[in-house]
């Protein structure tokens, strides 16, 4: 469910397991994606998440603007589905996780 965009329920993890790639990234900052092909559904998510962004880092006392990048990579793997979260800062600092 992304309840930060109202209750939207989507299944990434299963939309990138049926595509060719076997991931979707997402580029959180400016809504595009790249690996397999998100559903209709899937991109208007993202897009709402893009939207949203600006908001909670507003209520979380940091401008947007202090991200250079903001990625996630959703991906299938045998029984293991995962994420990696990749970040960089304005002043070219770096954070990944999975």
């Amino acid at each position: 469910m992304g309840f930060l965009i109202g209750t939207y329920p989507l299944n990434i993890f299963e939309e990138a397991a049926k595509s060719p790639q076997r991931y979707i990234s997402v580029d959180f900052l400016s809504g595009e994606t790249s690996g397999g092909f998100p559903s209709e559904s899937l991109a208007r998510a993202i897009q709402l998440y893009r939207d949203a962004l600006p908001d909670l880092c507003r209520r979380h006392g940091v401008s947007i603007s202090c991200f250079k990048a903001f990625t996630a990579r959703y991906a299938s793997a045998a029984l293991h589905p995962y994420v990696v979260v990749s970040l960089e800062d304005h002043r070219g600092r770096q954070s990944i996780d999975e």
